[in-house]
């Protein structure tokens, strides 16, 4: 039988240098519903699942200028949500310029100049191991692993992924299934989670 997982997000922002007891960083956190019905992974976001889903917002900017807000123009908005077989995230990415959006297309974990939206998951909130995803705005997936701050891109997990450039920006619709995913077997589970998107031309 399948179990049901309460899933508790608390962003992570750093990974090497700094003990539990030491942690003074202040991490948002984000609880995410369970769904009955999965999205369509298409990019395009209609579906009903996404409707009610809670929203991580207000991004601050790590480069150039970093912990500055990010402007309203280049707003990012990701919904996250899960089933009994893996967790999704919709990530909608303002952009006053969509034709300026850097999509070139590449190989798979060559990310090349472009923009991207990147997930970072440690299923046991413990800054030890972590899962990599990155999608660019072309569509090109790359993931690798990371273990106290070494990362090992030779890993090619199966995920889903799609993206779409909109007429004020571009969204990314991802599934990662749970089966290439490290996490405790609780009934409520507290994931460490860090998202990124590029700008590239920024």
């Amino acid at each position: 039988m399948l179990k049901s997982y309460f899933l508790t997000f608390f962003v992570l922002l750093s990974f090497a240098g700094l003990s539990q007891e030491t942690d003074s960083i202040f991490r948002k956190n984000i609880t995410v519903p369970r769904i009955t019905e999965a999205p369509k992974i298409d990019g395009i976001l209609d579906d009903i699942a996404w409707q009610n889903a809670p929203i991580a917002k207000n991004f601050v900017e790590r480069n150039p200028n970093n912990g500055q807000a990010i402007p309203d123009s280049l707003a990012t908005e990701v919904k996250i949500i899960y089933d009994d077989l893996g967790i999704y995230f919709a990530a909608n990415m303002k952009d006053p310029e969509p034709d300026k959006i850097a999509k070139e297309l590449t190989e798979r974990d060559d990310i090349g100049a472009d923009d991207f939206f990147f997930i970072l998951l440690n299923g046991y909130n413990d800054r030890q191991q972590s899962m990599q995803f990155i999608i660019t705005a072309a569509g090109v997936q790359y993931d690798a692993k990371m273990t106290n701050g070494t990362e090992d891109n030779s890993w090619d997990a199966v995920w889903y992924s799609e993206v779409n450039i909109t007429d004020d920006g571009w969204v990314a619709e991802i599934f990662i299934p749970y089966f290439i995913l490290r996490f405790p077997n609780r009934q409520v589970q507290e994931w460490g989670l860090n998202m990124e998107r590029e700008v590239f031309r920024t």
